[in-house]
């Protein structure tokens, strides 16, 4: 989502874990450094670790689903169709492999 979310999410701290999966994706580690440390400072290191685990997770799981062509289920293309255009899903490789109406 680089930089659409707003808010915490609800989640205690939530503002500053965007922005370090934001900056982790932009795999640069002049962003990714600072927010980094700051993420080790606010919640502490084991956090921080935590943190870097989710978001590897997840980056992992998008490249296999992307990886194996996985196409959006049939009964879900017409009740995502905003969500995908909001969110930029359909420029996504992988969408290659749903045949949109």
């Amino acid at each position: 989502m680089l930089g659409k979310g707003e808010g915490d999410g609800g989640v205690a701290h939530g503002r500053l874990l965007v922005r370090f999966a934001d900056a982790f994706l932009t795999r640069e580690e002049a962003v990714l450094a600072p927010v980094r440390r700051e993420v080790a400072e606010t919640l502490g290191n084991e956090a921080m670790v935590d943190s870097v685990a989710v978001v590897a997770s997840y980056e992992g799981l998008d490249r296999v689903a992307d990886s194996m062509g996985i196409p959006i289920d049939e009964e879900r293309i017409e009740p995502t169709e905003g969500l995908r255009a909001q969110l930029g899903v359909n420029d996504f490789a992988s969408a290659a492999n749903t045949k949109l109406r």
